[in-house]
């Protein structure tokens, strides 16, 4: 079997196999690579964190299995642990049986359903590891975390979902971009708060919010920890917004930093 998706965390690493096999290797596995017990994968998510790790494993079924990092709930098990999951014993995100797509924040998890709704479990914000004024899962209130799948109020009809950092993103339907979390740089609301990006790090907001563009709409989209790339056509500029504002840059550049289609 090949490769067909890679997933890279702190110290670690997975690829899907195209027979719907994961392996991984680094912290944990000892030397060369392990074969999970786990088959019917056909996604894999990560966070990108360097201090922070958990992967997420979506399957055939529509259910999704969680290992790594689960002091915040970010595994949507139902509980929370100070230690680790072992990949070798991945725990069952509670409650989700018809998600098609998975996506891993900081120390938070969303899911994409087949009938275009969005949940998010995790870290909701408040002081529960350091302080976040604002919460990644999209909700305006609630504890500190929320350990099983909560949808996100406000989404309907995506068809496509992007996380990163504490930062998500959902395309719906009518081509519309809604965002929740993170802020940084005004990367979601347009209005920065400084030129420097690390001075708006606690910067964000709880509920979707709309993603503004000249058209009203985007044909892809990515997300990263400080920026949001877009475009809004086929075969169009590729705008980014993060730091300062939103301003074009030439493809090529943008291909340095992150592979496009």
């Amino acid at each position: 079997s090949q490769a067909t998706e890679m997933a890279i965390g702190r110290g670690s690493g997975c690829v899907r196999n195209s027979n719907q096999t994961v392996q991984c290797w680094g912290e944990g596995f000892g030397s060369g690579t392990t074969l999970l017990n786990l088959s019917g994968v056909v996604g894999l998510a990560s966070t990108e964190s360097i201090w922070r790790m958990h992967y997420l494993a979506l399957m055939a079924d529509g259910s999704i299995r969680c290992w790594g990092q689960n002091e915040g709930g970010q595994c949507g098990s139902g509980s929370i642990s100070s230690e680790p999951i072992s990949p070798l014993s991945p725990v069952l995100v509670s409650g989700i049986q018809d998600a098609v797509k998975v996506q891993a924040g900081d120390m938070h998890s969303c899911a994409l359903h087949a009938d275009g709704r969005v949940s998010c479990w995790g870290v909701n914000g408040g002081g529960f590891d350091y302080w976040i004024p604002f919460s990644p899962l999209g909700q305006a209130s609630g504890p500190a975390y929320y350990a099983t799948p909560q949808y996100v109020p406000g989404i309907a009809g995506a068809v496509d979902l992007k996380t990163s950092g504490s930062t998500s993103c959902a395309k719906l339907i009518s081509g519309q971009l809604k965002c929740w979390g993170g802020d940084m740089g005004g990367m979601l609301t347009h209005f920065p708060q400084s030129e420097d990006p690390y001075s708006n790090l606690n910067t964000g907001v709880s509920s979707p919010v709309t993603f503004f563009t000249h058209s009203g709409m985007v044909h892809e989209f990515w997300v990263t920890r400080s920026a949001i790339l877009y475009r809004e056509k086929p075969n169009g500029p590729v705008f980014i917004r993060g730091q300062r504002n939103a301003f074009t840059i030439p493809e090529s550049a943008v291909r340095s930093i992150m592979t496009l289609p």
